[in-house]
């Protein structure tokens, strides 16, 4: 199975379409992270679980990875700190943070431009606010930095650098590999 975060229904709809939507409104990155757990425990308690527990694997797109790390620029380009620890707090990412995941694949892009290129051609338009040049240029420090890599390796989850910025082949290559070398039955965990 195959999720996504925000959801695409309820309060995840919401998130996309006002909360975080190039809208001209702009709403506290700990308004955006309560949102974004509360749509990410639903998900979990109302799917993500049960299909685990039924022998499912998921794949899953975004995290509270990308909220620790989302939220935490957000209030940094407000001029103020919002902690890891504190968006870690927030009820829907403790629960989910107490159900790890096996991996956790950091896209990271060496040419944060030609993401964006490629975002910019995709036929699926987010008209997300965190989708321009210079926010995500910001972001790379955080999932690289030694904060981030602790509050997973707390958790014993690996993380799984793969350069994303290359080409679309490039990252289905990588995916390949490490699906062979990780998730293939009989490799890995």
């Amino acid at each position: 199975m195959i999720t996504s975060e925000p959801t695409f229904v309820g309060l995840g709809k919401y998130l996309r379409e006002e909360l975080i939507a190039k809208n001209q409104r702009n709403y506290s990155p700990e308004a955006v992270a309560e949102a974004y757990a509360l749509d990410r425990r639903i998900l979990y308690e109302q799917l993500t679980l049960p299909l685990l527990e039924a022998g499912i694997d998921i794949y899953q797109s975004r995290s509270f990875a990308s909220s620790i790390v989302h939220q935490r620029q957000s209030a940094l380009d407000e001029g103020r700190d919002f902690k890891m620890e504190e968006i870690l707090a927030i009820p829907g990412n403790a629960f989910c943070y107490a159900h790890p995941m096996d991996y956790l694949i950091v896209p990271i892009i060496e040419d944060v431009q030609e993401a964006i290129r490629r975002s910019q051609q995709r036929e699926k338009k987010d008209h997300c606010k965190f989708e321009n040049l210079e926010f995500q240029l910001k972001l790379k420090v955080h999932y690289e930095s030694e904060e981030f890599r602790a509050v997973f390796s707390k958790i014993k989850v690996p993380l799984i650098y793969m350069d994303a910025g290359v080409s679309i082949e490039h990252s289905r290559q990588q995916a390949r590999e490490f699906y062979h070398q990780h998730l293939r039955i009989g490799a890995g965990k």
